[in-house]
């Protein structure tokens, strides 16, 4: 974005020298050939200007909508995941498929920006949510695949999750951990990353 706005300065800047101001201190330019003065000059003069305006504003406004356009699209993930054995996830143990959606439109605006939607619930709706949290954003390595970092206890046989991290993206999105659901940690839990595919 920094580098459209000096490239549209640098063409206005240009433009006003070009057509308008180094005419006028007497310096040559390819743009306005050098003749006398006369009446018709001051038409001239406000053509130019008004042409010199036009440019202005459209070039401005190019930037503008460009700039728009690219923040105004709200930008989600989502993956599916699949818990083979009882995860907590905040505070709800949760076992089976899921889709997951991160929407960062929703962390701007300070909602909970991260949803679980059981899949295939036969219900009226294809996807029921069952848990949403604000994430914990970490800045992390680009991975290929969807990932999911858990924390496993196996004296009680569940898993936590952790952290997840979608497709080609170097932001790790955290779990908060709810407090009455909080495991302890001990030396019978241990970290593992699962991978999934992503869709």
């Amino acid at each position: 974005m920094d580098n459209l706005l000096t490239v549209i300065a640098v063409l206005m800047v240009w433009c006003v020298l070009q057509v308008w101001l180094l005419p006028r201190l007497g310096v040559p330019t390819f743009a306005v050939p050098q003749r006398p003065r006369r009446a018709a000059d001051k038409k001239e003069d406000i053509m130019r200007v008004r042409v010199i305006a036009s440019w202005v504003v459209a070039i401005v406004a190019a930037g503008v909508f460009t700039a728009a356009a690219g923040s105004a699209a709200p930008r989600r993930q989502w993956a599916v995941a699949t818990f083979a054995r009882s995860t907590w996830v905040t505070d709800r143990r949760l076992v089976g498929s899921y889709l997951i959606v991160h929407d960062d439109d929703r962390m701007a605006r300070g909602e909970p920006c991260t949803s679980f939607y059981r899949v295939g619930t036969g219900g009226l709706y294809p996807f029921d949510e069952v848990v949403s949290f604000h994430c914990i954003p970490r800045q992390r390595k680009p991975v290929r695949a969807f990932s999911m970092t858990v924390a496993s206890n196996e004296i009680t046989e569940t898993d936590r999750l952790l952290e997840y991290q979608f497709a080609g993206d170097s932001e790790g999105h955290g779990v908060p951990l709810a407090a009455r659901t909080s495991l302890p940690a001990s030396s019978l839990e241990c970290v593992r990353d699962m991978v999934r595919t992503s869709h």
